[in-house]
Order: structure tokens, then sequence, then C-alpha cells
């Protein structure tokens, strides 16, 4: 089985009531995906939420390059995205994701456990006897002489 790169196993929280969230619906189709592709970006980079400037080309690609800056303004507009000194801020982002400090302290727990379960994998393979059992012959085994023929 092929190992996946921890770096692509991160994750973040999105509502089932995404789909009805009235600041969303009122945004464009490439709007809301932009939303989406935002919260993934700050999940997988650890930003805290904030979203530089350099990387809203990534997390528009697909779009025509004139609607960057609408689509940035348009979450802006909505309310689902503030100015930033680096760029752009998901609102509330902290509220509902995990910190980058958060991540790293699971991270670092995970890794630990992981460490402490292989160490215990390794510790009960040393202790069992290697190779097979030796058996013994019968004539070895009995304690008691055999009965007489009668």
């Amino acid at each position: 089985m092929k190992r996946v790169n921890k770096a692509m196993k991160g994750w973040f929280k999105v509502s089932e009531n995404i789909l009805g969230d009235p600041k969303l619906v009122q945004c464009s189709g490439p709007a809301q995906l932009a939303f989406v592709y935002g919260l993934a970006y700050c999940a997988r980079h650890r930003t805290d939420g904030v979203i530089g400037e350099h990387a809203l080309e990534q997390i528009c690609q697909g779009f025509p390059a004139a609607d960057v800056t609408t689509i940035a303004k348009t979450l802006i507009t909505f309310g689902l995205w503030e100015t930033h000194p680096a760029g752009y801020a998901v609102r509330n982002y902290l509220a509902w994701q995990r910190s980058r400090e958060q991540i790293d302290a699971d991270l670092a727990k995970n890794a630990i456990r992981q460490k402490n379960h292989r160490q215990a994998i390794l510790d009960r393979k040393a202790a069992k006897p290697s190779g097979h059992p030796v058996r013994l012959a019968a004539s070895v085994r009995r304690s008691r002489p055999a009965k007489p023929d009668a």
C-alpha cells in the first residue's frame, strides 16, 4: 500500500449548513468555491485564517484572471473575508478551525503515542522466545517408568 504524504493528511471543518448560509448564497459560484478553497489553503499551510495576497491566484485557480480581485472583493463585501496586512483573512476562522498551535501540539502528541506504540511492539517481540519450541521425545517426557506389559 502506498504511503500518503503527511502534508496531504490535513483537514478542516465545514458545516453542512454551508449550503444555505445567507452570506455565501449571495456570492457567485466562483466566490463560493474560492471561499472553500481559502479554508483549505489556511488549513494546509496553517495560517490561522490569513490568506496572503500571493495565495489568491492559487485559491482562484481556473477562474479568469480578471475575476480574482472581484472574487476577493465579493467575499469581503458579504463578510466572509476581511482585509489583513498580509492580504486577506477568513472572518472568525479560529472560532471554527484549529489554530497552528493546536495542530502542532496534536501532531507532537500523536508522534509520541506512535513512538511508544512502536516501542511496545519491539519490546513484545524481544520478550518472545525465538525459534520453534523444542519438543521432547516421548521417552524423555515420562516421569514414571512405563508400565510393564501384562
